[in-house]
């Protein structure tokens, strides 16, 4: 099953999202579009699927920047702060892998 998130339900938990929770907002989260580059974020997949998928996707040259399983943790994370921590270790991972090729 597909979810797709719009801007007006960053400031959702995931688990909000997936249904699992009643969905109560917090805060409001404002943010501009294109903020964040694409993401994807699998919930439910055993592991094997996950990476099956991540294959088929790079064999396919598909380029979604941020990745992610849900995890227990990231459940009750807002979505926001999700794509935020997201963007962060894409970024930190990118800089040390430039670094890696210097």
């Amino acid at each position: 099953e597909k979810t797709v998130v719009s801007l007006d339900q960053l400031d959702k938990t995931v688990a909000q999202l997936l249904g699992e929770v009643e969905t109560r907002s917090a805060r409001t989260l404002v943010l501009e579009p294109g903020a964040y580059p694409s993401a994807l974020v699998l919930a439910n997949f055993k592991d094997k699927d996950v990476d099956t998928l991540l294959d088929l996707m790079k064999q396919a040259q598909v380029n979604i920047p941020l990745k992610a399983v849900v995890t227990p943790t990231s459940k009750s994370w807002v979505f926001g702060d999700l794509l935020a921590h997201l963007q962060e270790e894409h970024t930190a991972f990118t800089a040390a892998k430039e670094n890696r090729t210097v």
